[in-house]
C-alpha cells in the first residue's frame, strides 16, 4: 500500500470518530437541558403553578430556544399560551411540570 492509501485510510476514521464524539456530545448537552428544566420546575414550583418564560430564562440559564426545545422534548413539562386580562393579545407563554407526563394527543382516523 502506498502512503496516500494510509492516510486516506487513517483520515476516514478520524472523520468517523469526530462525527460520533460530536454527535454524543449533542445528545448528552440536550438531555442536560431537559434535566435542568425539569429539576427547576419539579422542586422549586409549587403544584399546579406555571412559569412564565423570561423568569425560565433567568433561573435555569437557557436562551428561549433552548427552552422550548427541552420543553417540547420532555415528557413531562407542559407548555401553553394564555392572553393578560388587561386585554391584550400578546400570548403569555407559560410552563409547568406534571409529573405523570403530559397528555399526548391521539390521532384520530
Amino acid at each position: 500500500m502506498d502512503l496516500l492509501s494510509i492516510a486516506s485510510n487513517c483520515a476516514t476514521i478520524l472523520t468517523a470518530v469526530v462525527a460520533t464524539a460530536t454527535a454524543v456530545y449533542f445528545f448528552r448537552l440536550k438531555r442536560q437541558r431537559i434535566r435542568i428544566l425539569e429539576t427547576y420546575l419539579k422542586f422549586s414550583v409549587e403544584k399546579g403553578q406555571a412559569r412564565r418564560l423570561p423568569h425560565l430564562m433567568a433561573e435555569c440559564l437557557m436562551t428561549e430556544g433552548q427552552l422550548f426545545e427541552a420543553a417540547l422534548a420532555s415528557r413531562k413539562v407542559n407548555v401553553w399560551n394564555a392572553f393578560d386580562d388587561d386585554g391584550n393579545e400578546t400570548p403569555i407563554i407559560l410552563f409547568n411540570y406534571d409529573p405523570k407526563g403530559r397528555a399526548r394527543k391521539v390521532r384520530s382516523k
